[in-house]
């Protein structure tokens, strides 16, 4: 295992790729170098890509050579126009939007929301349920499969012993002068 220098995750030596950043030739793990393609490209590049960009800078990675972070800072600089929004997450943004709205939406939008979560909520309980049935089912299963095979050695054992064959066998071993 070694440390990427771009997002500083560790990543088996078999995924690291050849890749020239600025001037320097470095070690970058595959999915670095499929997102730092973009940059290289004319393509303006998405917000989750910028994002992903400012999170590999701000990332403190010892690994990491002061020409790299320089080339990604370069890298960054170019795209300085484009716009991010600052929310963080998506939880965020709806909360924005219900608050931005008249009163009757944002009462809407609580009815949905109550819905979705009661409706999950049912759907957990349900599969909850479903957990400790299979569980029960796989408990039953391995009790047969244990205890079956058990049970048919004592009825071979009780069959072999009431049929008299035992007696048989050893008178023959007496005759041929065989001792049991």
């Amino acid at each position: 295992m070694a440390v990427c220098p771009i997002c500083g995750c560790k990543t088996d030596e078999l995924d690291f790729v050849e890749r020239k950043i600025s001037d320097a030739d470095c070690k970058v793990c595959s999915f670095c170098s499929r997102q730092l393609n973009v940059f290289d490209t004319t393509e303006e590049p998405t917000e989750a890509q910028l994002r992903w960009l400012i999170a590999v800078i701000g990332k403190d990675v010892p690994e990491r050579a002061d020409n790299i972070s320089s080339a990604l800072k370069d890298i960054r600089s170019r795209y300085a126009a484009t716009e991010i929004p600052q929310s963080a997450t998506p939880v965020q943004q709806n909360v924005k939007i219900v608050q931005q709205s008249g009163s009757n939406k944002s009462s809407k939008l609580d009815y949905e929301t109550d819905d979705v979560i009661n409706e999950l909520k049912n759907r957990v309980v349900a599969l909850e349920n479903e957990i400790r049935t299979m569980k029960r089912k796989q408990m039953i299963k391995t009790i047969v499969e244990l205890g079956a095979p058990v049970v048919l050695l004592i009825l071979l054992i009780i069959i072999v012993l009431s049929s008299g064959l035992i007696d048989n066998i050893k008178a023959i071993f007496d005759m041929a002068g065989i001792v049991i």
